[in-house]
Parts: C-alpha cells; sequence; structure tokens
C-alpha cells in the first residue's frame, strides 16, 4: 500500500495546497473558488485532500 497524507484544508491553506480541479493559481476560477470556500467553511463545510509519498494529489472530498 502506498503512503498517504490525509490533508485538513482551510481558508489559511488552500493557496499552499491548491485548489484540486484549478491548476493555475492565476486563474480568475481560483480566487472565485478561495473565497467561496472561504465562506462555505465558516458555515461548516469541509476539505480532506490525499496526497501520496511525493506530495501529488490523489484525491479530495468536500463535505459538511
Amino acid at each position: 500500500m502506498k503512503e498517504v497524507t490525509l490533508i485538513d484544508i482551510t481558508p489559511g491553506n488552500i493557496v499552499e495546497h491548491g485548489l484540486f480541479c484549478i491548476k493555475d493559481a492565476d486563474n480568475p476560477g481560483a480566487k472565485l473558488k478561495r473565497d467561496w470556500y472561504a465562506r462555505q467553511h465558516k458555515q461548516g463545510m469541509r476539505i480532506k485532500l490525499l496526497k501520496d509519498k511525493a506530495g501529488a494529489q490523489m484525491g479530495f472530498i468536500e463535505y459538511a
């Protein structure tokens, strides 16, 4: 089995870990997604990110 890391994504670390479906941080949609998540996080939404040993994103889940 691969070594993996499960990361809790917060509004404070979302830039560091990326936006999963938006690869270009300069994309106008990236800021919209970060702002949207900051609002949703206050209401209880959470994101978990799974990365492999090399740091590559393997998957994520958004839930409330």
